[in-house]
């Protein structure tokens, strides 16, 4: 899946102009290129379209561009959990955003275009963490993992600083990258497409990210303020809420009533 044998010369060459200006983070500049890659392959051409996401994502295109081709990388290769992850993440930061300016504002249309983020955001963690070991260990294409390693630690510090999501995600997340398996990880990259020479920087990354989420995973667990009962109702949609909403209110009528029928007898 990460070999480029099946990929036009002309792709690859828009491919290797994008690399180059995301490397200069040049990141519009290097969303167009993807462009013009994906264009020119007949047949999926999905370091490209990863590529384009991340440009999108790094600036060089709206945050909504970005969650767009998340999803459609999603589509394009469900196997890739670390597209799952980030497209839950980011479906999550686009929710919160929604949320808050439906609160401020009191939009009800901002208030459902927010719930069906959360409703995306929901599922996409759901598949990333069904699919997330299996994709680390077994995934064909190592370049894809490399590409959104840290993605679990960025993910882990984010539900631990959101009192409202569970906590052991966050513990979930922490000890995947606790975990990472750094020298079969270093092996798979021995014939990589996007890592070739010099990779004791790759090694020193993984080695870093993994003693990192080791020491926020200790911490973490050691937390009395952090694992206090959270408050989650806010991790309901819209409809859900209206619904608690409703049954709180039919229960205080209802006992309402049996008072003033008691006062009445």
């Amino acid at each position: 899946m990460g070999g480029f044998d099946s990929i036009p010369e002309a792709a690859l060459m828009h491919y290797g102009k994008a690399f180059q200006f995301k490397i200069a983070e040049q990141y519009a500049d290097a969303a167009g290129e993807a462009l013009l890659a994906i264009k020119a392959s007949p047949v999926p051409f999905l370091a490209a379209e990863r590529l384009l996401a991340s440009s999108y994502l790094a600036g060089g295109g709206s945050h909504d561009d970005g969650i767009k081709q998340l999803e459609k990388l999603t589509k394009l290769d469900p196997d890739d959990a670390g597209n799952w992850l980030r497209y839950a993440f980011h479906s999550r930061l686009k929710r919160d955003a929604l949320f808050e300016t439906a609160k401020e504002f009191k939009s009800a249309g901002m208030h459902r275009e927010a719930d069906g983020y959360f409703k995306r955001s929901k599922k996409a963690f759901e598949q990333a963490r069904s699919r997330y070991i299996a994709f680390l260990n077994n995934y064909p294409d190592a370049d894809a993992i490399i590409e959104t390693i840290e993605q679990p630690l960025v993910v882990g510090d984010y539900i631990a600083e959101h009192e409202t999501m569970d906590i052991q995600e966050a513990k979930f997340w922490y000890q995947t990258a606790a975990n990472y398996d750094v020298s079969g990880l270093m092996t798979r990259l021995a014939n990589s497409d996007l890592v070739s020479g010099d990779v004791s920087e790759v090694q020193a990354e993984l080695e870093n990210l993994r003693a990192t989420a080791e020491r926020k995973l200790a911490l973490l667990e050691n937390s009395t303020s952090a694992n206090k009962p959270r408050n989650k109702f806010v991790e309901r949609s819209m409809n859900q809420k209206l619904l608690i909403n409703v049954a709180i209110a039919a229960i205080v009528f209802l006992l309402l009533c049996w008072g003033l029928y008691a006062l009445i007898t």
